[in-house]
């Protein structure tokens, strides 16, 4: 059977990679967050139009303390957006540059760079996302192992998307255009 066969292939971590997984959990994950965050936005222009411009001014005091709440939370929103760029960015400082080699074998992923290598089962993923240029393999919500597709060939890729969506199933996800 074709998806028997181990497939090997082996590239750096660079910072585009990491732009996309940050992309993907920004914008991917919650499709309708940048459109809330967006309305957000709106709102609290309007809001600091409203302080400045008299006649503007709602005369209700529940009005006013909604504004504010509107206010308070679309900063807290972004401030935790932003804190999770960060740590993204701080995390990937320690792999970023290096060469890892990948395994796809019919129990596990192992991945091995200069100092160690890491086997993790197929059922210690909860989800895959294949992207056009990468393959996003979670196995916590907020833990994922970017696999470069550039570092297999066109033939290995397909193979890889077999066995990710049998050992997978309906939690792999295809957003790429083929």
């Amino acid at each position: 059977m074709e998806n028997k066969k181990i497939i090997e292939g082996s590239a750096a971590i660079t910072k585009k990679d990491y732009r996309v997984l940050a992309y993907f959990n920004v914008f991917k994950r919650h499709p309708a967050e940048p459109y809330i965050l967006g309305a957000m936005a709106i709102l609290a222009s309007s809001v600091i139009v409203g302080y400045f411009l008299p006649w503007f001014h709602p005369e209700e005091p529940l009005l006013r303390l909604s504004y504010i709440f509107w206010i308070i939370l679309a900063l807290v929103l972004m401030a935790t957006e932003y804190m999770a760029l960060q740590y993204l960015k701080k995390e990937g400082d320690q792999t970023l540059g290096k060469e890892f080699c990948y395994r796809f074998t019919e129990n596990a992923l192992e991945m091995k760079d200069a100092e160690e290598v890491v086997s993790i089962e197929w059922k210690g993923f909860f989800k895959g996302i294949e992207l056009r240029h990468h393959f996003l393999l979670f196995f916590t919500i907020n833990h994922a192992l970017i696999v470069p597709k550039r570092a297999f060939s066109a033939e290995d890729c397909v193979v890889i998307r077999k066995q990710l969506q049998s050992k997978l199933g309906s939690n792999f996800i295809l957003r790429c255009k083929r």
